[in-house]
């Protein structure tokens, strides 16, 4: 499972700590269209971005183990929140799955997105 911190390891050892602020800063809240372009650029840099060295060796040996482990050649990679399990709440698997991906690249990637 990876937390918050793995999120804020890739944001903070990639360009996207200077380029999120600057790609927001032309949403105009009163222009739907800005903050669509917006979330597009900032999706788009996140795809660019490589991971950086220290998480993708921490998932890496993360990952190897796990296969080694429970001598498994597929994962699922899915999103979660830090509040999808809170009461009231009834969006948990809302988001994005991958189901059947094998190896540290396709893991990797399917984290990315």
């Amino acid at each position: 499972m990876l937390t918050t911190d793995a999120y804020r390891m890739f944001v903070e050892g990639t360009a996207l700590r200077e380029e999120i602020p600057s790609l927001l800063s032309g949403v105009d809240p009163a222009r739907p269209e800005t903050t669509e372009a917006a979330s597009r650029s900032i999706r788009e840099a996140f795809d660019r971005a490589p991971f950086p060295p220290a998480l993708r060796a921490e998932l890496t040996t993360a990952y190897e183990q796990f296969v080694t482990r429970h001598r498994v050649g597929f994962s699922a990679v899915r999103s979660s929140s830090t509040a999808e399990d809170l009461e009231g709440a009834s969006f948990a698997g809302l988001q994005e799955t991958y189901l059947n991906v094998t190896g540290i690249e396709a893991i990797l990637e399917a984290v990315k997105r």
